[in-house]
């Protein structure tokens, strides 16, 4: 078993699939190579061989991903075959898997993730303040939201957060945002974009997109960018991934991916970083008076283009 576990690297995924059940609670990030302990973590058997992890996404058994809906999507699980037989893949775990199951199970399990609880319900209170700051995802969409109803555009934030951010600031009439986000593209794009943290429009032109990432992986809002990117090929707007500035490696990290460089136009050409500091700092710089002077262009002075 340590053999195996000495493959596994910080960064590395580790998809969960939950034997008997036909599905997968989740996903987690190694923190570390593995290691070693007789400490007992169990009460029923022993486990010595470890790896420290973070979570990406976590399930509840009941509202798992069936495996069900990998079927013809995954090289070990082309359609027509039982769902029986694929267990038996997962055996002798850990296994790398073949980069294009790798994608495709990930990105299911982000998809998944949309209608499912936030990691943070999922976890003992004491464990969720470690994993999970929602007042600084929530204070990024604020900013986001008086930002743009201050320059003069439309605003649309997901109805989910709205609650969240209607309370951390009660100065701000929500009843400003856009009651429901106008068709702007045709097909999945259109259900893609309205999960998006923070929409900045005109009419029906988009100004500007925001994906807020403070725990969750950066990938998750890189990949619904790509998916915009792949859905809409002659989209032009603006992209941005906000995140603290502690982040910034991960983001440049994430957006210079191989499989997001290969699109057509390479994203890292339309998604940029801006810290929630450096949002926070113009704020507070602006001040009240100032604020109803700034223009929408002001977000792209605040932002950073990675390359290769």
């Amino acid at each position: 078993m340590l053999r195996r576990a000495n493959a596994v690297r910080p960064g590395d995924r580790l998809i969960c699939y939950l034997k008997g059940k036909f599905s997968f609670v989740g996903a987690l990030e190694a923190t570390s190579t593995a290691y070693t302990s007789e400490e007992p973590i169990w009460d029923h058997q022993d486990f010595p061989t470890r790896v420290d992890v973070r979570p990406l996404a976590l399930f509840p058994i009941e509202q798992s991903l069936p495996l069900s809906e990998l079927e013809g999507k995954l090289s070990f699980y082309p359609e027509g075959t039982p769902r029986s037989l694929v267990p038996a893949y997962f055996q002798g775990s850990p296994r790398r898997l073949p980069e294009k199951d790798g994608e495709a199970l990930w990105r299911a399990i982000l998809a998944h993730e949309d209608g499912v609880r936030s990691v943070a319900t999922l976890l003992p209170d004491t464990v969720a303040d470690t994993l999970a700051i929602p007042s600084v995802h929530t204070e990024a969409q604020r900013l986001l939201v008086e930002f743009g109803l201050a320059v003069g555009v439309d605003v649309w934030i997901p109805r989910a957060d709205r609650g969240a951010v209607g309370r951390s600031d009660s100065r701000l009439d929500l009843n400003r945002l856009l009651p429901e986000l106008p068709f702007l593209f045709p097909g999945k794009a259109q259900s893609v974009i309205q999960n998006i943290d923070a929409i900045w429009l005109k009419g029906s032109t988009v100004v500007a997109v925001f994906e807020v990432e403070n725990t969750t992986s950066i990938y998750s809002g890189l990949l619904r960018m790509s998916d915009l990117v792949a859905l809409v090929p002659n989209a032009r707007f603006p992209m941005f991934i906000v995140a603290p500035a502690q982040r910034r490696s991960a983001v440049r990290d994430e957006v210079l991916r191989p499989t997001f460089s290969a699109l057509p136009t390479p994203l890292h050409q339309l998604c940029g970083f801006i810290s929630i500091e450096a949002l926070q700092e113009r704020r507070k710089t602006l001040g009240d008076e100032l604020l109803k002077y700034l223009l929408p262009g002001f977000v792209n002075d605040l932002a950073e283009h990675f390359t290769d």
